[in-house]
C-alpha cells in the first residue's frame, strides 16, 4: 500500500488527507446522531413526567440539562407559552431552523472533500501524462523506460486514489443527508405535537 502511495506521487498526500477528513466527519456524525437519540429518549420520558404534573419549571430544567436540538426548541416553547399563536409560531420556527443546523453540521464538507479528491486525482493524471510525454519527447524512441513507467504510474494511481476516496464519500454524504432530514422532520413533528398539547392551539 505504501509503495502504491509513493508511486502515486505528491498528489496522493492531499488525497489521503481528504479521505482522513471524511472519515473523521462520518464517525463524528454517527456518534452525534446516536448520542442525540439516546438523550432524547430519556428527555421525552422526563418531560412527560413533568408535564403530567404541570411543572413547567421542572420541564424547562429538563430541557436545559438535555442539550439536544429537540430540547432546545421545546425549552423556548415553554418559555413563550403565554404568547399569542402567531408570535409563538414565529419564534419556534426560528428555533427549529437553528436547531436543524446541528443535524446538518459538517455534512456538506464531505461532498466538498469528495470533489476535491476527484479533482486532485485528475490533476495528478494530467501531470503524469505531461511527464510521460516529456520523457518520450526528450528521449525519442530511446526513452528511459523507468521514467516513463513512473510517470504513467503517477497518472493512473492518482486517478484511482481520488476515486477511491470520492465514491464512498458521496455514498456516506447521501446517507447522512437523508438521516439528518429524517431527524429534522421527526423533531418538527414532536415539537408540533408538544405545542398543541401545551397551548391547546393548532400549530
Amino acid at each position: 500500500m505504501i509503495s502504491l502511495i509513493r508511486a502515486g506521487g505528491i498528489f496522493m498526500i492531499p488525497i489521503i488527507l481528504a479521505g482522513a477528513a471524511v472519515i473523521f466527519i462520518v464517525v463524528e456524525r454517527f456518534l452525534y446522531f446516536r448520542d442525540v437519540r439516546l438523550r432524547d429518549e430519556v428527555f421525552t420520558k422526563n418531560l412527560e413526567e413533568a408535564l403530567i404534573r404541570h411543572d413547567f419549571s421542572k420541564a424547562e430544567s429538563v430541557c436545559i440539562s438535555t442539550e439536544t436540538p429537540l430540547s432546545s426548541v421545546i425549552k423556548v416553547a415553554i418559555q413563550y407559552r403565554r404568547l399569542n399563536e402567531g408570535d409563538m409560531r414565529e419564534i419556534i420556527q426560528g428555533e427549529l431552523d437553528e436547531a436543524a443546523l446541528n443535524y446538518e453540521r459538517r455534512i456538506s464538507y464531505i461532498s466538498v472533500l469528495a470533489n476535491i479528491a476527484t479533482l486532485l486525482g485528475l490533476l495528478g493524471t494530467v501531470v503524469g501524462n505531461i511527464q510521460a510525454f516529456g520523457v518520450m519527447g526528450s528521449g525519442g524512441i530511446n526513452s528511459n523506460p523507468a521514467l516513463l513507467a513512473s510517470s504513467i504510474a503517477t497518472s493512473l494511481l492518482t486517478t484511482a486514489g481520488g476515486l477511491f476516496i470520492s465514491i464512498p464519500s458521496l455514498l456516506f454524504y447521501n446517507y447522512l443527508i437523508q438521516k439528518a432530514d429524517r431527524l429534522i422532520n421527526q423533531m418538527e413533528k414532536t415539537v408540533s405535537q408538544f405545542v398543541i398539547r401545551l397551548t391547546g392551539r393548532m400549530y
